[in-house]
């Protein structure tokens, strides 16, 4: 039996870091929550977790969430007779901003129907809930996000570093080291 990729014809897949597109760091980019359905096809009804985003050319990329009750429906818990985010949800909200920038890069929508999977992430903190009736917005310096892939196997790997967590300005977490794997949707 085979010992390695290269024997069995697999050949490995070294990952190249790829530049953001000039126009993704030039222009003002704000997508509504039909324009993140497009871009997010497996995400839909309240797996959706961005209501807006917007990506501010050389500075950061910021996503919206609306907290209301119909959106808490299976996902929210109750502390004290309030309904508060879950943090799952908000690392699965990093997660999709980043399904977001990396759709920008022409190797990976070049495959229009794709998947993006959380392979991992690094930690997360918070300091405090984030309740029905806020708007929580989640950002990351464009710096901070590494997009790595390569176009023939169509494997691409998008890491965010840190991103931050607010409500009207008030700081109320951090999460680093999200990492997701994006390949082409399988066909139904």
């Amino acid at each position: 039996m085979p010992s390695s990729d290269q024997e069995r014809g697999g050949g490995e897949v070294t990952l190249q870091e790829l530049a953001p597109p000039e126009d993704l760091l030039t222009k003002v980019r704000t997508l509504s929550v039909e324009d993140v359905r497009f871009v997010l096809p497996t995400h839909r009804g309240l797996m959706l977790l961005l209501d807006k985003v917007t990506i501010y050319p050389r500075s950061k990329a910021s996503g919206e969430l609306q907290v209301t009750p119909e959106r808490c429906v299976g996902f929210c818990f109750k502390k004290q007779e309030e309904l508060i985010l879950r943090g799952v949800d908000l690392v699965e909200m990093a997660a999709q901003l980043l399904g977001v920038w990396g759709s920008y890069f022409r190797e990976i929508f070049k495959e229009r129907r794709r998947e993006f999977v959380l392979a991992s992430f690094g930690r997360a903190e918070f300091h405090k809930p984030i309740k029905v009736g806020e708007t929580v917005v989640i950002e990351i310096a464009v710096d901070r996000i590494r997009v790595r892939g390569d176009a023939r196997s169509q494997q691409f790997v998008i890491k965010g570093e840190e991103f931050i967590i607010k409500v009207n300005e008030e700081l109320r977490g951090r999460i680093s080291g999200i990492t997701l794997m994006s390949t082409p949707l399988q066909n139904s």
